[in-house]
């Protein structure tokens, strides 16, 4: 498996998991060497979205708890 070097991977990534729109995604330190990308997902037609965590290397997404719905972005790719 690649790693992922781009905010636009990762968000490709944890869309399809989440079954949202990935909103943005900021570089943050992991337990890993590798480190990850947070990615915050709006839910359509629902009042709170996710914060997941994408890990670098194994693509692995994990999520925690709800946040308020991200605003969703102007336009899509």
């Amino acid at each position: 498996m690649v790693s992922v070097r781009t905010a636009r991977q990762v968000k490709a990534i944890a869309e399809p998991r989440t079954g949202g729109i990935a909103v943005s995604a900021r570089r943050t330190p992991l337990k890993s060497a590798t480190g990850g990308r947070e990615v915050e997902v709006h839910l359509l037609g629902e009042a709170q979205g996710w914060p997941c965590i994408v890990d670098r290397d194994s693509h692995g997404v994990r999520s925690r708890t709800r946040i308020p719905n991200p605003r969703p972005p102007k336009s899509r790719r």
